[in-house]
């Protein structure tokens, strides 16, 4: 068996590879190309197609956070391998022989998803130091490197600073335990593309620091004779403006919220309807089907919102069908669905300040500098559309040759992997 080590970049796109200066990756013998995402293109979603070659109907992950019906809770921290209705390749029963598999900062990475973890790539802060397998991984590696700030992976302090830590983490993981496939999530170059957009000098900076940790990770792979896949979980595209789905459902009576010990937090129990937000992709939840239609007629004529389409049309049937909401909501290329449900004068009053991390999903504002009066069109690039245009899809890269197929989709990454592997 062939070792390999699949890295990762979380925002690369080929626009993104354009607009920087020449770089490692052009280098590479699998020259990059552009890759096929499917909707939702947002990273659990991706990074699942991507390790079970299935569509995200069939394996489940339909969102990065997770509504849970029956107990009436959102969650954003959800690391569980069991999330996944089908089997990562491999464990496929069909394999002559199990690989040794190392995941560092992947998403649902516990629970039997690999023999070696480190971290978890999740939108928010988690314990107090990465969870890891096995016991007392975490604290060898920080004894050499130093500790992990989780700070660096989400929020106003997230940065470069957590790949280069992943990728020193990667590199004592590989020598150390010796994985037959690493799995390796370096994130901060997304960031800096929500802060300033694509083609500022500061994501130009940021890619340049990423591809250095990647180039770090792939020199210690390649040192025992391995090779290297670099892939990108979904594209991001400059923004200019913002849709606010729940601000209008709120206006229509059917969001409410809560005030507790001077926090505010969504009132799921009598929440008629709400839009749980990851970038551009949103997916309605409503309490029947009256709320349903109410709540698709207070979305009309939405300034941002491209579409509501119902969840059937995207998932058409299995665990993400049942999963998914009623609805998703869509963005126009140019604009992205903020989370809040504030207006614009409770946002300036810093009101919004108050609000829990975990109110209706994933806020991209949340990597901005904090300001109580922060509008939410300051996001500059959001993720989450399929694009036809190939410069803005995900991104494919090796150190070996690649496969001559024509349009690759993160759905053959799998086989990508099994052949350079030739399991």
């Amino acid at each position: 068996m062939k070792r390999l080590c699949l890295i990762n970049v979380a925002g690369l796109s080929p626009r993104v590879l354009a607009e920087g200066s020449p770089s490692w990756l052009d280098r590479l013998a699998g020259r990059p190309r552009a890759m096929r995402p499917l909707l939702p293109a947002t990273p659990a979603c991706m990074q699942a197609c991507m390790t079970t070659g299935v569509r995200p109907e069939v394996h489940g992950v339909v969102a990065d956070t997770l509504y849970r019906r029956g107990r009436g809770e959102i969650s954003l921290c959800e690391r569980s391998n069991t999330l996944l209705s089908k089997k990562r390749f491999w464990h496929s029963r069909r394999l002559a022989q199990r690989p040794k598999v190392a995941l560092a900062f992947w998403t649902q990475p516990l629970a039997g998803a690999a023999d070696v973890v480190l971290g978890a790539m999740t939108a928010c802060p988690g314990p107090p130091q990465p969870p890891d397998q096995p016991h007392g991984l975490y604290e060898r590696i920080a004894e050499r490197i130093g500790p992990f700030d989780d700070a660096w992976l989400w929020g106003a302090a997230a940065s470069c600073r957590a790949a280069e830590w992943t990728a020193q983490a990667a590199c004592e993981i590989w020598r150390e335990q010796r994985p037959d496939l690493m799995c390796v999530h370096l994130a901060g170059l997304d960031a800096e593309l929500v802060r300033h957009g694509l083609g500022s000098p500061q994501a130009a900076e940021a890619l340049r620091l990423v591809e250095n940790a990647a180039a770090r990770v792939s020199q210690a792979v390649g040192d025992d004779g391995a090779q290297t896949l670099v892939v990108s979980d979904g594209p991001f595209v400059n923004v200019s403006r913002a849709a606010r789905p729940n601000l209008r459902l709120r206006q229509a009576g059917l969001l409410v919220h809560v005030e507790e010990g001077g926090r505010v937090r969504l009132d799921l129990a009598r929440t008629r309807a709400f839009a749980m937000v990851q970038h551009q992709v949103a997916h309605l939840y409503c309490a029947d089907e009256a709320s349903a239609i109410a709540a698709t007629r207070a979305l009309e004529g939405e300034d941002g919102l491209a579409g509501v389409v119902p969840r059937q049309e995207v998932f058409p049937q299995g665990a993400g069908y049942y999963r998914s909401g009623e609805y998703l909501l869509l963005a126009e290329s140019d604009a992205y669905l903020a989370c809040s449900w504030l207006d614009e004068q409770e946002t300036a009053s810093g009101w919004g300040q108050q609000l829990l991390v975990d109110c209706c999903g994933c806020d991209t504002c949340e990597w901005l500098a904090p300001s109580p009066g922060r509008p939410p069109a300051a996001v500059r690039a959001s993720r989450g559309l399929v694009h036809h245009d190939p410069l803005d899809q995900c991104l494919l890269a090796g150190t070996c040759e690649l496969p001559g197929w024509e349009k690759p989709s993160v759905l053959d990454v799998p086989q990508i992997a099994r052949e350079a592997m030739g399991i």
